[in-house]
């Protein structure tokens, strides 16, 4: 089992970043991209619609936010909160506390 899911993270790890290499897109956005179409394909999702922001904060930094929004059923499948940050190439994914 450990095998089979090692296997996939590197493949999927690659798939990413060949994507987001071709195409110039944030490796971020095309790693959640490809989640949501793998759920949406096995029937756990009806649809997806990505919504992004760019702006500027406090003290004129840098915000950006990749946002997706779901429709559909959601019975049975238990979505967590995450952060996906990149940075120097590599994603870091944690939990983000319950509100």
């Amino acid at each position: 089992m450990a095998d089979d899911s090692l296997g996939f993270l590197t493949d999927l790890t690659q798939e990413v970043a060949a994507t987001a290499t071709a195409t110039g897109a944030l490796t971020r956005t095309v790693l959640v991209e490809n989640l949501a179409s793998r759920l949406v394909e096995s029937e756990e999702l009806q649809d997806w619609s990505p919504c992004f922001f760019e702006g500027r904060g406090s003290r004129n930094r840098l915000i950006e936010i990749d946002g997706y929004c779901i429709e559909g059923p959601c019975e049975g499948l238990a979505l967590r909160r995450l952060h996906v940050r990149e940075q120097g190439g590599d994603l870091f994914v944690s939990s983000l506390p319950e509100r």
